[in-house]
């Protein structure tokens, strides 16, 4: 900030790159800078109405032409930006792409995809999976099916609203790596408060809950929760139950939350049942914070970061980086967990937590791989061994801290036959055999 200040005085204008957000005030349109931490900008009213509405609710990350005022209250004139992001994606067409850029790997599978007029000599056969890792700078060609799986849950969140992830593992995993590519949608946060992440008082600032597709916070195990902030764990409970909060302000958003921790030898410690997952007791252990998290992460499952695995092979036929960021952003909007009901599958025996967190896994899963809803049914049964496997390893710490309340996840999926809907007659799904059988296919 103070670089800045100092290039203005002396040169009257200066050029940066910076996340622009505005705000109306004594009848006029003033300006923050995120990063640079300038919020005295008088914004002209033209550019505000040629951004009006991203301007003004996110922001935009902008090229951006700093220019000293002669008014002493608003030191700083911003006339012209020049937008250095996608701000004008159409989720249809990214959906029509997707297909599109995958018409030849699902002909070979038999996937038979109708109304899309396209030349398949175009593009190299290429998996879903591995267009949306490749598309990330991750390569696939060394991967298992389950380390292509985890690194896929990991984007989860980016795309599907409301969303609790927990990942626990050792260091060199790329946890938060994945998150920091994805600013301005992200926000990685290692303190926890009320003033940061619902409201300030002082400042009357909303916090980040109001601002970010994404919260993620880092080194969960070291994360203090003192006497001054520990009124913020009852508003965060509340929050991640149902995307509210009530107190120092009534809130409602669509954040997902995103929970990681360098934990060594988390491993061993669920096979041999201990109680604690950290190595000091922590507000993060708690059963009603772990029941509100949707999939369990096992990081012990990845390889760590390398130059075989990122940035080398990978296609180059991938989406801009700053325009598939843009769509799993407006993806958020939709929720495929429909077409489990459209399909016909049902869950049982499950708890209302449980089955919450199936069908919003599976249609984060959904989302990612098959944003055109055209999924097969095998794929589908597959997605939801995954998502039970993901949050069955939460029921797995829960009956370890208390044997006596919780068992292990034992939900049971059937689906309606569709030619006997009237009769009710269901089928089995075995769930296990499903995931066994999707992993040997690869």
């Amino acid at each position: 900030r103070r670089l800045i200040e100092s290039l203005v005085f002396q040169n009257k204008v200066v050029l940066l790159i910076d996340k622009l957000t505005v705000r109306v005030e004594n009848n006029g349109y003033i300006g923050e800078l995120e990063n640079s931490g300038i919020d005295n900008i008088r914004v002209s009213k033209e550019m505000v109405n040629k951004y009006h509405d991203k301007i003004l609710t996110n922001g935009v990350f902008s090229l951006i032409t700093l220019e000293e005022n002669i008014d002493k209250k608003y030191k700083y004139y911003i006339e012209k930006i020049e937008v250095l992001e996608d701000i004008n994606v159409n989720l249809e067409d990214y959906k029509k792409y997707f297909s599109r850029r995958v018409r030849k790997y699902r002909d070979e599978k038999s996937i038979v995809i109708e109304g899309i007029e396209i030349n398949d000599e175009e593009y190299d056969s290429i998996s879903e999976i591995e267009l949306i890792l490749n598309t990330i700078g991750i390569s696939t060609k060394e991967f298992t099916f389950w380390e292509k799986i985890l690194f896929l849950v990991r984007l989860i969140p980016l795309c599907e609203a409301n969303y609790n992830l927990m990942e626990l593992g050792g260091n060199g995993l790329g946890k938060t790596k994945t998150y920091s590519m994805f600013s301005p949608e992200c926000e990685i946060v290692q303190e926890m408060s009320v003033a940061e992440l619902i409201y300030n008082r002082q400042s009357k600032e909303k916090g980040l809950l109001a601002k970010k597709d994404v919260i993620v916070f880092d080194e969960i195990n070291k994360m203090k929760i003192d006497s001054n902030n520990e009124k913020i764990i009852p508003q965060l409970l509340n929050f991640m139950a149902d995307g509210q909060t009530t107190s120092p302000r009534r809130l409602d958003s669509r954040t997902s939350l995103v929970f990681s921790g360098n934990v060594m030898g988390i491993q061993e410690r669920i096979e041999k049942n201990e109680k604690n997952i950290f190595d000091d007791s922590h507000k993060f252990e708690d059963n009603a914070f772990l029941d509100r998290i949707h999939f369990f992460l096992p990081a012990w499952g990845l390889r760590r970061y390398s130059k075989s695995i990122h940035g080398f092979d990978i296609s180059k036929d991938v989406f801009r980086f700053d325009y598939f960021s843009k769509a799993l952003s407006l993806l958020r909007e939709e929720d495929y967990s429909k077409i489990l009901d459209d399909r016909g599958y049902m869950i049982f025996n499950g708890s209302e937590r449980e089955v919450k967190a199936i069908r919003k896994t599976v249609s984060g899963l959904i989302k990612l791989t098959h944003p055109d809803r055209k999924i097969d049914d095998f794929t589908l049964e597959a997605y939801i061994a995954i998502a039970i496997k993901g949050r069955g390893l939460i029921n797995k710490f829960l009956n370890n801290k208390n044997k006596n309340n919780v068992n292990k996840i034992n939900v049971e999926i059937a689906r309606k036959i569709p030619q006997v809907v009237e009769t009710g007659e269901k089928t089995r799904i075995p769930v296990d055999e499903l995931l066994k059988r999707m992993i040997y296919k690869d």
